[in-house]
This record gives C-alpha cells, sequence and structure tokens, in this order.
C-alpha cells in the first residue's frame, strides 16, 4: 500500500510539480513585493508623524524600488534554477 502512495505521489510531482513551481513563484513575489512596500511605507508614516517631515512618498517610492529588486532577484533565481533543470534533463 506504501508503495502504491509513494508511486502516486511522485506521479503527481510529475504531471503538476511545474504548476505547483509556478504558484509558489507567484505567492513568493507577491509577498516580496507587498513586504517591502508596506515596511518602507510605514517606517515613513512613523518618521512623518514623529518628526513632522514629509518623507512618506521617498520612502514609498523606495519600498516600490525594492520590491522591484526583490523580485528580480527571485525571478532571475527561478529562471536559473529551470535552465539547470533543462540541463539535466
Amino acid at each position: 500500500m506504501t508503495e502504491m502512495t509513494r508511486d502516486g505521489k511522485e506521479g503527481l510531482m510529475k504531471k503538476y510539480g511545474s504548476i505547483f513551481r509556478m504558484l509558489s513563484l507567484i505567492t513568493q513575489l507577491g509577498i516580496t513585493m507587498l513586504t517591502s512596500i508596506f515596511l518602507c511605507m510605514f517606517a515613513g508614516l512613523w518618521i512623518d508623524r514623529t518628526f513632522s517631515t514629509h518623507f512618506f512618498l521617498f520612502f514609498l517610492i523606495l519600498g516600490v524600488l525594492g520590491g522591484f529588486r526583490g523580485v528580480y532577484a527571485l525571478v532571475k533565481h527561478a529562471n536559473d534554477d529551470s535552465k539547470e533543470g533543462e540541463d539535466e534533463g
């Protein structure tokens, strides 16, 4: 029974593995972008309220740029991994 279950899981991974990888990549991209934007946005709001300055827009732009950099790094890493997988196969 365990051999049949193990073969079933391996079959599912062969069949749907690339879909699961793409879904996890999309989730990571969204979380990376939103986290960097929100952290910088809240830091800008805190600095504005604490010191009566106007740095919110600067920090928001900084968060967007940081998010794009994180997304670029994730996509580049995923692309490198997929090329290595193609070379082995």
